[in-house]
Order: structure tokens, then sequence, then C-alpha cells
């Protein structure tokens, strides 16, 4: 059986429970603490040990759209190219520097990559190590939600909103290619979440807009 725990910057919560507020003046290292002690002690060794799901939030990973690069030799040179493009985009505001994940070949076409807090990976394998916890997989909240909305929607494109504590990302596509990519922080609320939702329909009319919402009580055990 695997866990799944969701680590926002102002929450953190265990698959199938209500969230814990975390102060948003929290680093890394805290709020990956507070994150692991909802496991209470785990107990087992080797492949016994509890394995883990972790989700992070906009507020630790984004996304961001790689577009297509002839000649690249390399997925080293790959990621590099990546990386740098993040660290103009979408890493701005991340704690502790940026690490990016290739979903896909940037030589074939445009991928779509995640690009996470390092330090906030760093203490998530240090601290699951500590406690004896098998990190199995660390993966944003957003592809969660993709992978949701893209069976209930079928092939058809749409353009989805991803609502977390910390902001809103976007990702217009269809299941099995992303076309445009972009994050909102933080979230808007009330009416500015209102006007973001018809500027929206407005720029993006050609495909429907669908919602997901950050629920780690309606998630349970993998």
């Amino acid at each position: 059986m695997m866990q799944q725990l969701y680590v926002a910057r102002s929450e953190v919560a265990l698959g199938g429970q209500a969230p814990v507020q975390v102060p948003l003046s929290a680093g890394p290292e805290t709020v990956v603490a507070a994150a692991l002690a909802l496991l209470g002690k785990p107990a087992g060794r080797g492949w016994r040990r509890p394995k883990l799901q972790v989700w992070l939030s906009a507020g630790w990973c984004r996304p961001l759209l790689v577009p297509q690069v002839a000649g690249l030799q390399s997925w080293a040179e790959a990621e590099a190219l990546a990386l740098a493009q993040a660290q103009t985009q979408a890493a701005v505001g991340l704690e502790g520097g940026a690490t990016v994940w290739l979903n896909g070949w940037p030589g074939d076409g445009p991928q779509l990559a995640c690009v996470a807090s390092l330090a906030l990976l760093n203490a998530l394998q240090k601290q699951t190590q500590a406690l004896g916890v098998q990190l199995a997989a660390v993966r944003p909240w957003w592809t969660e939600s993709q992978t949701t909305q893209g069976t209930e929607q079928g092939a058809e494109p749409t353009l989805l909103l991803a609502e977390c504590p910390d902001g809103v990302t976007l990702l217009k596509g269809d299941n099995t290619q992303v076309s445009w990519a972009n994050t909102w922080i933080p979230a808007p609320k009330g009416a500015a979440r209102d006007a973001m939702l018809q500027r929206l329909s407005l720029s993006h009319s050609e495909v429907p807009v669908q919602s997901a919402q950050w629920n780690p009580a309606r998630a349970g055990s993998l």
C-alpha cells in the first residue's frame, strides 16, 4: 500500500484527511517536516518500508513548455536547455533553486516540463530516508488533475485550471499533447477569479474550460 502526501506552501495533508496549515514563512525543510509528521512513526525495513507518493502544489512545482529544438545530442543537453529556459520563466519565485523534469524528447517537438524547487526535493529525499520511508514518486499535483480530466473528457482539447492553495496552473491541450501552459500565483479569489475565468473563456474560446480543485480529503492510499 502506498500513502499519498500533498505538499503546498501553506498546507500539507495525507490523502483522505483534512489539510494541516503551515506558515507561509516556513522554508522547505520545515514544510517537509510538517508533512512527514502526519505519517506518525512508520514501521518496516527493506521492501516492507512504507511507500510514499508526494504531490506538489504550484508553489513548489510549475509547468514549462519547452519548444522543439533541432540538433540535440543527449538528455543532459536537453535538460540543461530546459533549465536555462526555466530560470527566466517558471522558476521565478521557487525557493532554493530549481530543477527540471522533461516529459519527452524536445528534439521531436514541444514538450511539457516540470520545474520544481530543488531545496524541497532535497529535503524530501533527506527526511524520508531518515524516517525509513520509501519515496516512491514525487509529482506535480496538476498532472493528477490533467490525467483525471483527460480521462473524463477523452481526446478533445480543453483548457484545464488546476486550482490549489498556492495558485492556478493552466494547461491547454488534450491527453496526449499540451500546447500552452502557465501558472498564476497567488491563486485569485472571488471577483478576481471570476474575471480570470472570463478572460480565459474569451482568449481560448475554441476549447471548453475545465476546473480541478485541490482536495486531499477525497484521495486515499494507492
